[in-house]
């Protein structure tokens, strides 16, 4: 089937397996015995003219499942050809053939997403015209305010932060993310708004309460590439915001 995506082994060799043991002729073989009752004296002598020979047959039970991993080398292909027919009395009305192939492959490990985290230490605490952009992220008020403003209020303490004005800071990005992480000072009405955006339509809209304090707010399992921050009557402002692209041409 060529949805089905786990191969499992569903029979097992009723003959018992062998196991076999090998070393190195040329080399020592190491030997441990232990006594269970009391300890016992014992000496051993073993020369390389004279080695010791030891045949042992094993036998082995297994308490619980034993996890097996098949490794691929080469792909797999199963090839599908068949006809389906259907009858009425007796004459042949209808005739489906089946043909396709489906193919099983080693696949490769995905790499890990790296996570990007942007702040404004270091930036011109005057300000500057809006918009601006700090690491390919685009920053611009929704407002009349035309000027980015900085502020260091709240914690981390003597931190330059972006305030956010009460009708709203706009944050474009580069590429579709998700997994964002928004961390936000908040000293004025505790109603936090946030809104997230992918190609011009709405897939995230959530409240936060955040009073007088600084809170991270984390918007998972969400893809977009604009997220809109409205609310805190002028008292609050933006630390800092993570993140980690997201596939190429996301479906919203």
């Amino acid at each position: 089937m060529p949805d089905q995506k786990e191969i499992k082994i569903t029979a097992w060799p009723k003959q018992k397996a062998t196991l076999e043991h090998y070393f190195q002729l040329d080399k020592p073989c190491p030997v441990s015995i232990h006594f269970d009752d009391k300890p016992a004296n014992l000496n051993i002598n073993n020369s390389k003219e004279r080695p010791f020979h030891v045949n042992m047959d094993m036998n082995l039970k297994a308490k619980e499942d034993i996890p097996v991993c098949i490794k691929i080398c080469e792909p797999i292909c199963a090839v599908s050809d068949y006809s389906v027919g259907i009858e009425f009395l007796g004459q042949s009305i209808a005739n489906i053939r089946l043909k396709g192939k489906t193919k099983i492959a080693h696949c490769k490990d995905d790499d890990p997403v790296p996570r990007m985290c942007t702040n404004f230490i270091g930036q011109n605490p005057k300000g500057a015209k809006e918009p601006v952009t700090i690491d390919k992220i685009q920053f611009t008020y929704l407002g009349d305010q035309t000027h980015i403003d900085y502020t260091t209020m709240g914690a981390p303490i003597n931190q330059l932060k972006m305030s956010i004005p009460n009708e709203g800071l706009r944050l474009d990005f580069p590429t579709a993310v998700k997994n964002v992480e928004l961390t936000i000072v908040n000293f004025g009405n505790p109603v936090i708004q946030i809104n997230g955006f992918l190609n011009s339509m709405m897939v995230v809209s959530q409240s936060e309460m955040i009073n007088n304090t600084t809170t991270s707010i984390k918007i998972e399992d969400k893809i977009f590439s604009a997220i809109e921050i409205k609310g805190g009557s002028n008292e609050a402002a933006l630390v800092d915001v993570c993140y980690e692209r997201a596939p190429i041409n996301p479906v919203p």
